[in-house]
């Protein structure tokens, strides 16, 4: 399973396998993967949407 399209125009592509430390907030998630710490602003549902697709990997 993939990442992907997340609010980047160029589209980010990550491996759910490859995320670490995620935290999340209402509006915003954060994580590390690919050695780069990524943070979005989403609405909260698919800030917790994506937060149980991170962790039920």
């Amino acid at each position: 399973m993939s990442i992907s399209r997340l609010i980047n125009p160029k589209s980010l592509v990550v491996n759910v396998s490859e995320v670490k430390r995620v935290s999340m907030s209402k509006h915003q998630i954060g994580f590390i993967a690919q050695g780069k710490i990524y943070h979005l602003i989403m609405p909260a549902n698919s800030v917790i949407e994506l937060n149980e697709l991170i962790t039920n990997k």
